[in-house]
């Protein structure tokens, strides 16, 4: 037995002997004492207890949260990865820390030189693709790996271009040329916020988003956003759905040891602007979408 082993032994036997004395020393002192008894009064009512009072608890461990209640389809909407050809890189720390988490990331449509990463003025976080263009032949940014729907989806995409570039999104399900829609993107000089309409052809796990342009210049993209139509408040609907049928009214988030190194500040104000950062905890990239200003409640 080794020294540490019967150091905790002997602690052990202490601390049974003592909770044992405390045990039978407080079954002697209730025998001793007087009678107890009680009444219950089965008419005497008070007011329910809210349904709000209780409720469940949800951790932020890498993308629970955000590939489970929300909706949103996209990783990294908001470019915490620079957008190149290079694979997510692995999480920091010996054995990739507590939770490995598979993410998607944006890539090129071209060469990774037609791509470079705004510092200087970032829509949110530390940087912002711009795109450089070269003409007719579309040049952009995509995320593959969508996990999509038959049904239709709503987005949105803050963007800025250079006068006369013209910029168009698209959602791709499949390999023909009719398994895929198009929507045009309007663009000004400055920031603008463009709204997303698509109706996905086909279930997919292998699905694409792309956001493309034409003509000389460049455009830039600062966030990007894809939930299907039905979402509630951000929320998948199912998942609503079920939260009803348990008869949980309200789910309390963040927790847990994700809020070690949480700031409710990146949580609060337009999701969009929101900075995306690396969680220490799960070595995970949070959108700080599902922050402080999002209601977690629902009715009965």
């Amino acid at each position: 037995m080794s020294i540490e082993t019967s150091k905790m032994s002997r602690r052990g036997a202490l601390l049974g002997v003592a909770t044992l004395g405390a045990v039978t020393a407080f079954a002697a002192r209730a025998a001793n004492g007087p009678a107890l008894s009680a009444t219950i009064s089965a008419a005497d009512a008070r007011a329910p207890i809210s349904p709000f009072l209780y409720g469940g608890f949800l951790e932020h461990i890498g993308d629970l949260i955000n590939h489970s209640l929300w909706s949103e389809v996209l990783d990294d909407r908001k470019f915490y990865w620079p957008v190149n050809a290079e694979p997510v890189p692995a999480p920091p720390g010996a054995g990739g820390g507590p939770m490995r988490t598979v993410s998607n990331k944006w890539h090129p449509t071209g060469a990774d030189a037609t791509v470079s990463m705004d510092t200087r003025a970032p829509y949110a976080g530390a940087h912002s693709p711009v795109v450089h263009l070269s003409g007719a032949a579309p040049l952009g940014i995509g995320q593959s790996a969508l996990v999509l729907a038959r049904k239709a989806y709503t987005g949105r995409v803050v963007i800025a271009a250079d006068p006369g570039v013209t910029v168009s999104a698209t959602l791709i399900w499949g390999t023909g040329p009719d398994e895929r829609q198009s929507v045009n993107v309007p663009v000004s000089g400055g920031w603008s916020t463009a709204p997303l309409k698509f109706a996905c052809g086909a279930d997919t796990k292998d699905g694409r988003i792309e956001i493309t342009g034409t003509g000389a210049g460049t455009f830039r993209v600062g966030a990007v956003s894809l939930m299907p139509a039905d979402h509630i408040g951000g929320f998948r609907a199912d998942m609503i759905a079920l939260m009803r049928e348990m008869d949980c009214h309200l789910i309390r988030m963040p927790g847990g040891n994700f809020i070690s190194a949480y700031d409710w500040q990146n949580t609060i104000g337009d999701p969009d602007k929101r900075p995306p950062i690396m969680d220490p905890v799960w070595h995970a990239v949070q959108p700080n979408d599902v922050g402080s200003t999002n209601c977690c409640t629902w009715p009965a």
